[in-house]
């Protein structure tokens, strides 16, 4: 899977990410964040601190909803109609 949301329950940054995914017909695949401790570790030593946190190959990776960097992924990875 080339784009990862890591999304914890009920956050509405997440549901914002995906919703902005969807609409741009990207695939991705999410990642619990509380059913990974050790990543939310090492994402928080990379200055990732929020949710969700995206990474999509061959973007650098973000946290939170950025809108710039998500249509960085649709124009990456979206489906052009």
């Amino acid at each position: 899977m080339s784009v990862t949301v890591w999304s914890k329950p009920r956050c509405v940054q997440c549901t914002a990410v995906y919703r902005a995914l969807e609409k741009g017909k990207v695939d991705y695949e999410i990642k619990n964040l509380p059913d990974f401790p050790e990543e939310l570790e090492a994402f928080k030593a990379l200055g990732l601190m929020q949710a969700p946190v995206v990474f999509a190959e061959g973007l650098e990776p973000f946290s939170g909803f950025d809108p710039d960097a998500v249509e960085a992924i649709v124009a990456k990875y979206g489906v052009v109609k």
